[in-house]
Formats: C-alpha cells, structure tokens, sequence
C-alpha cells in the first residue's frame, strides 16, 4: 500500500502493480481446482477482484478502441495499465489477444505506454508453453523488437519492447503465465469423473 501510495513516476507505479498482480496470479494458482470451468472473462473478474481488494480502481470491460479486459488506472489520473487475457489452447491465442492489446488498446501516450498479456493455462507444461509462444512472438516483424526474462516469474514470465507504430514510442508488454492445469492423480482423484474427463481432454 505504501509504495503504491509513494510512486512518484508511471514506472513506480508499473512496478508495484506488477508485484500485486503477481499475487493475485498466486492466490488463483493455489486452488487451481476451484477454476476448471471458468471462462476467460470469470478468470478476469477473479483477477481485478484481488487487484480492487489491494486498493487498485481497476476494471472490466473499459470502453477505448474496444472493451478491454482489464484497465488499472494509478493515483495519477493519466497513469494507466491495459491487459489483454487469453486461455491458452494455442499460441494463436495469445497472437490475437496481443494484436488486441497492441493495435486496438494501446494509448499513444507514455504513461499508458505498459500493458500486459495474461495466459490462463489449464494444459500441463506451462512454462514450455510460454518458450514456445515467446519463440513465436519473437519472430514477429515488429520495430526494434526486444525480449528480457521476468526475474519475478522466471519462465513464467517476460518482457517485449517495441516501437509502436501508432507512436513510434516504445510499447513494452508482460507476457505472464498463470497456470491453472488441475489433474489428480491420488486415489480420490483418480475415482472422480470430472477428473477423468479432465484427463481425456489433455492427451
């Protein structure tokens, strides 16, 4: 609370949104068996929920070159934050979710210049997937694009940076993991039908 209260800058602000939104990831990822069924936009309301609890006027659904999934705005009114979330089931997934956030959402001004990508990953092998989107994404013909490891989520997460072509600012985005794979193995589990259906659709 107090270092969102003392950010002095829109990075200060970025940074300490970045940790509390880690731990909102955190606390889904505790009991991943409690959102087997959720749709993105229920695994989002989760999400801004935790966000709202820490004291953050963050949003669903804010109108601005579309609806975007999740806006946080800083103690500085021009301070913003958009995210763009995606159930992984391809990296094709995450390419339009990005397309999104970056053609259709992003503001040219720099402090809105930071957004973040958030993958909802109900398959196994979380941070394969995320190598293989990152191999993908930096493929993709974009300006002065760079890429750097999330130290905080280490494989879970990382960075791109890249001329904007609105702005021809740089645009940097989170690129975040938030693993939700579920599927029992104990003798409970293994008895349980919906696990067993879970099961099936994983092969």
């Amino acid at each position: 609370m107090f270092q969102r209260l003392l950010a002095s800058s829109y990075q200060d602000f970025v940074e300490v949104l970045y940790a509390d939104l880690d731990l909102a990831v955190n606390r889904l990822e505790g009991n991943p068996q409690l959102y087997q069924n959720d749709s993105e936009d229920e695994l989002t309301g989760h999400i801004i929920g935790i966000l709202q609890t820490l004291g953050y006027a963050a949003s669903h659904g804010t109108t601005g070159g579309g609806s975007k999934d999740i806006t946080v705005n800083g103690k500085n009114p021009s301070w913003v934050w958009i995210g763009e979330a995606k159930i992984y089931k391809s990296s094709n997934d995450l390419h339009e979710g990005y397309l999104q956030l970056s053609t259709r959402y992003r503001h040219p001004d720099p402090t809105k210049s930071c957004g973040g990508l958030l993958a909802y990953i109900k398959r196994p092998n979380a941070a394969t997937l995320m190598d293989k989107w990152k191999v993908e994404f930096m493929k993709l013909p974009l300006p002065n694009l760079n890429s750097r490891e999330c130290p905080k989520r280490s494989k879970l997460a990382f960075f791109s940076i890249h001329d904007h072509e609105s702005s021809g600012l740089p645009f940097e985005v989170r690129h975040l993991a938030v693993c939700l794979h579920f599927y029992p193995r104990d003798k409970s589990g293994r008895k349980a039908k919906r696990y067993a259906r879970r099961g099936s659709e994983l092969e």
